[in-house]
């Protein structure tokens, strides 16, 4: 390591206590989904304290409806009034002559739900692991990311390349009012990080996202008086021939769909390896316990790897839908219409090669003395936006943490450290040091 990666881990471990209590003071802030105003308003006092350059960035949700990854706020979902939940960005100037990195993290959580051992925002510390909602997503990876810049400055380490802190809002419902929205107002690096946190972190460096498609099909059948249900044609039976269909297309798919990067990060965490996840998550049909049900709507979540398409895979589930149909003398001649809903996330990939890849990975193992991986998150992530619609190398690390929309949501207190340590690392040698 250099004299200034050395000085900065030293700083660090001299101020542990207070990277820990930030992320405390983050934790017992609620910032449910729409309600992250006060988050924000504590993060921007925090930068601005830093030192940083402190920017709003509000969501314009109708300039966003034409974008690829725009995906519309639930109308039951209780959000809106953005100018008192802005996107909070903390812009650190370099000296210049480096290359700028962007950090960006979400600050909205969900519920906490029943079921917790643990106050969900009590940020308690128990056997090494912090509890609360929003410790592992993401809270922990926001803090000690934005820790690390403070780490360089009062180590008096000048970096030469700007830094951005971002603090996004709607996360938790595909990001158009928060990542989406900044990237759309100009916001960009030459590199980016998300650092959520995750099983296996931080040795595994996710440099991928899947893609996933949402949507609904609709079945129509013939009603009668339950007396005479011989006559009528009973929509849910029929709806049944849709699922199995999709089911085993799930079955096929779950053998014959390969993806390394994502395989990868299932073999790290040692669970069932799947690249693909296609499920119904809703039905809805009848209600007269006396009447044969006229109709009935299906929804489905579909998850597939970052080496596939969106479009491809709306080919493959409306042909296994029509194929379905067509076997069934009543679908044959009333086809189920599949209709595309909204929530969509395209899949990104960062190349293996790039040199970002090749400096977070030696940042990462300089701090932590082990051999990183790569891998891919098996879910959709906010990553696609600026990998996909800023042209910028985007990597996803973070501290280990587990239960996030689960009770007892946690985060390993060492990892948590150790992510300052290698953000900060990753800071000299990506951004460069004037000192």
């Amino acid at each position: 390591m250099s004299e200034d990666e050395k000085r900065v881990l030293a700083w660090i471990d001299s101020n542990r206590g207070d990277a820990i209590a930030l992320l405390q003071d983050l934790v017992r802030i609620p910032s449910l989904t729409g309600e992250e105003g006060p988050g924000q308003e504590f993060m921007a006092g925090y930068l601005n304290e830093m030192g940083l350059d402190v920017e709003r960035c509000v969501a314009d949700m109708e300039a966003l409806e034409g974008h690829p990854e725009f995906i519309p706020v639930d109308p039951e979902v209780n959000v809106g009034n953005y100018e008192e939940r802005p996107n909070v960005i903390g812009r650190y100037r370099g000296s210049g002559g480096g290359r700028s990195i962007m950090f960006f993290a979400h600050m909205d959580t969900v519920p906490p739900g029943d079921g917790w051992t643990h106050d969900p925002y009590g940020a308690e510390i128990v056997d090494g692991r912090m509890y609360g909602v929003g410790t592992a997503d993401m809270k922990a990876g926001m803090a000690a990311s934005f820790y690390a810049v403070n780490a360089c400055m009062g180590a008096g380490v000048r970096l030469k390349g700007d830094v951005l802190c971002m603090s996004n809002i709607e996360e938790e419902i595909g990001g158009s009012g928060g990542i989406l929205a900044c990237v759309a107002q100009g916001y960009r690096a030459d590199a980016g990080i998300h650092t959520h946190p995750g099983e296996g972190k931080p040795e595994m460096v996710w440099i991928a996202s899947s893609g996933v498609l949402t949507f609904r099909v609709k079945v129509k059948g013939r009603t009668t008086h339950g007396f005479q249900s011989h006559l009528g044609v009973n929509a849910l039976e029929k709806a049944w021939r849709i699922v199995e269909a999709l089911r085993e297309l799930d079955r096929h798919l779950g053998v014959t769909s390969r993806e390394p990067l994502t395989e990868s990060t299932f073999y790290h965490s040692g669970r069932p390896v799947r690249a693909v996840n296609l499920y119904l998550s809703a039905m809805r049909g009848g209600g007269w316990l006396y009447q044969v049900p006229p109709d009935c709507e299906m929804d489905w979540v579909y998850t597939f790897p970052n080496n596939e398409t969106l479009e491809e895979n709306v080919a493959l589930i409306e042909e296994t839908v029509r194929a379905a149909a067509a076997s069934d003398p009543w679908l044959k001649e009333n086809p189920p219409e599949v209709q595309w809903l909204p929530i969509k996330f395209s899949p990104c990939r960062c190349d293996p090669d790039d040199p970002f890849v090749r400096v977070t990975r030696e940042s990462i193992e300089a701090v932590t003395g082990e051999k990183t991986s790569l891998g891919a998150t098996p879910v959709g992530s906010d990553m696609r936006v600026p990998a996909l619609y800023a042209a910028m190398p985007t990597v996803n690390i973070g501290p280990m943490g587990g239960g996030g929309h689960s009770p007892d949501e946690w985060v390993d207190v060492e990892s948590y450290v150790d992510s300052i340590k290698m953000f900060a690392v990753l800071l000299v040698r990506w951004c460069g040091a004037a000192s």
